[in-house]
């Protein structure tokens, strides 16, 4: 997942903010199509970069930032076993989700970008859905930025004692 993660996110550094990269787990293997994957994290990286860009900051604002981070998670299964599952959370600090696309992100046409297809996000969690996984987006607590959150159940079976 580590290896999959800068690849993506060496792609996306031709343009601002360049996305920083935190692995937690360098050898966390995944059950999981490669290619689809990386599709679903340039995405999301590709909107945190849109959504950046036409966004005025005021003075004396942060600099842009989108942090990418994966990390094993570790939770109690409904029959009360313990698991392991993998997180991969985009968050930046640009203006966040508007409030009539936050509660309908992921359907089709749903977008706030002039040229959008409203298209990309739906495809998204087809994808996650597809890898047994949830996706999750919502607007940061303090109110500077956004954060999409995936969590993926499907670890390969060595990864999952190395967790």
């Amino acid at each position: 997942l580590c290896q999959l993660a800068r690849e993506v996110v060496a792609l996306h550094r031709h343009r601002q903010p360049v996305p920083t990269l935190s692995c937690q787990l360098e050898s966390l293997m995944l059950r999981a199509d490669r290619e689809r994957l990386g599709r679903v994290m340039g995405h999301l990286l590709q909107n945190a970069q849109d959504a950046m860009s036409e966004h005025e900051r005021g003075p004396g604002a942060p600099p842009p930032r989108i942090d990418v981070t994966t990390e094993a998670i570790h939770f109690e299964s409904a029959e009360g076993g313990e698991g392991t599952a993998v997180r991969l959370a985009i968050v930046d600090n640009g203006p966040g989700f508007a409030p009539r696309i936050l509660s309908r992100a992921f359907e089709p046409y749903v977008t706030s970008k002039a040229r959008g297809t409203g298209l990309g996000l739906p495809m998204v969690k087809k994808i996650i859905d597809e890898h047994g996984g949830r996706i999750d987006i919502q607007n940061r607590q303090d109110g500077s930025g956004a954060s999409v959150s995936i969590l993926l159940l499907k670890l390969a079976p060595e990864a999952a004692r190395l967790a």
